[in-house]
């Protein structure tokens, strides 16, 4: 019976008990104790792109049953050079996520934007932007403009909603004026900073 145990624990290995009885037993038996490991946290926040590139975070953002979109175009200090806060009216947050990304590839495109790195926190719609995932109907338009816009020099990732923060409040901020909005550089660090200083303070997508 032991032997059957041994060879069970060879397998499962049994984590140590807090229990002074249960400890005793599993040393009686023989067992290896399967020692905790201590999970160490990391600290994600938005990392700057390196020049001359460009970055362009986005995030869509779903309200009810109400889209929105909005993200923030910076360089490689973390300087604004532009931002958008975009209301879709109904839709889903798929679509949301799409026309994000389109709307702030358009804007790269306007400011003529040489070499850049896009990321959003929906994997799903990047895969199906790089061919890796099927094109949901809804955004088959959607996804082709944005391949057409996209240049050699021009590549998108994912991004963890962490480091996203500044686009994601940006989304948000769409629902209360329910509008296109843009913000140049000057206009973005007078009018929205506030609402996105939780973002910036604690570094999900800080500047």
């Amino acid at each position: 019976m032991t032997q059957h145990l041994k060879t069970l624990n060879d397998a499962i290995q049994v984590r140590a008990s807090e229990d002074k009885e249960a400890r005793i037993v599993i040393q009686y038996l023989n067992f290896r104790i399967k020692t905790s490991t201590m999970l160490k946290g990391i600290w994600i926040k938005w990392q700057p792109p390196f020049p001359p590139k460009v970055k362009l975070n986005v995030d869509g953002s779903m309200k009810e049953e109400f889209c929105s979109g909005g993200g923030v175009v910076r360089i490689s200090t973390g300087n604004v050079v532009q931002g958008f806060s975009h209301f879709y009216g109904k839709g889903s947050l798929l679509l949301a996520e799409a026309q994000a990304i389109l709307d702030g590839l358009i804007i790269c495109q306007e400011l003529g934007v040489e070499e850049l790195i896009f990321e959003s926190d929906s994997k799903l719609v990047l895969d199906m932007i790089l061919n890796k995932a099927t094109v949901a109907w809804e955004i088959h338009y959607i996804i082709t403009c944005i391949r057409q816009l996209l240049k050699d020099s021009w590549g998108g990732q994912h991004v963890y909603r962490e480091a996203n923060g500044v686009a994601d409040e940006l989304a948000k901020l769409a629902h209360d004026h329910k509008e296109k909005k843009r913000y140049s550089a000057a206009s973005f660090n007078s009018v929205v900073v506030d609402v996105c200083l939780f973002a910036i303070v604690t570094g999900f997508g800080a500047f």
